[in-house]
């Protein structure tokens, strides 16, 4: 009890002085980034180019109404499973919530590779002059999926609002891509039946 009383007076001597607010302004703080308040999954339209590729959109920073309904312009109005759409949506940002845009921020991420197993905006850092967001991609090598061509996932946090530019740190699907051929039909070669 004593060694407490001790600290709290030589703390609150120093504070007057102003020495504390040296010491602080110089101290080191880890980099606690910008907190993911929620975060929010589910299907999106894709464009499909005239090689029949599905093509993701590029990763979205949505500061305002204007650009989150652009957004929800790419969400089904239903829900959809591997043969199509199948009712209506569940989808919490397609039934178009209302976001407070001056306290708020949304980070999408998309992936034309699964309906399924959605990208994820796993952390924000705040690096000088801009943030970093990082997105992982689930391990899907050994997993086979049918999906409808034109639909594929995405990922979005919701985090404070800042105006700082977005860097994407995002390995992109490529390192996980799906195999799309079943091993039980592949031809081994002979001696493998």
């Amino acid at each position: 009890m004593r060694i407490n009383f001790l600290w709290i007076v030589f703390l609150t001597g120093f504070a007057s002085t102003g020495w504390t607010q040296e010491v602080l302004s110089r101290a080191s703080f880890p980099n606690q980034g910008l907190a993911v308040i929620e975060r929010f999954t589910g299907p999106c339209k894709l464009d499909v180019t005239t090689d029949v590729e599905a093509k993701a959109p590029d990763p979205m920073v949505i500061r305002s109404q204007a650009d989150f309904e652009k957004f929800v312009a790419l969400l089904p109005s239903q829900d959809i499973d591997k043969n199509g759409p199948t009712g209506p949506t569940h989808n919490a940002l397609a039934l178009n919530p209302q976001i407070d845009w001056s306290h708020f921020m949304l980070l999408v991420v998309f992936d034309s590779q699964t309906l399924v197993f959605p990208p994820n905006i796993s952390h924000v850092v705040v690096n000088a002059n801009k943030l970093l967001a990082y997105v992982e991609y689930p391990d899907t090598r050994d997993l086979i999926e049918g999906k409808p061509m034109r639909y594929g996932a995405y990922g979005a946090a919701l985090v404070a609002q800042s105006p700082l530019p977005v860097q994407w740190i995002n390995p992109g699907p490529q390192n996980t891509i799906p195999k799309r051929v079943s091993p039980m039909i592949l031809d081994l070669g002979p001696g493998t039946e």
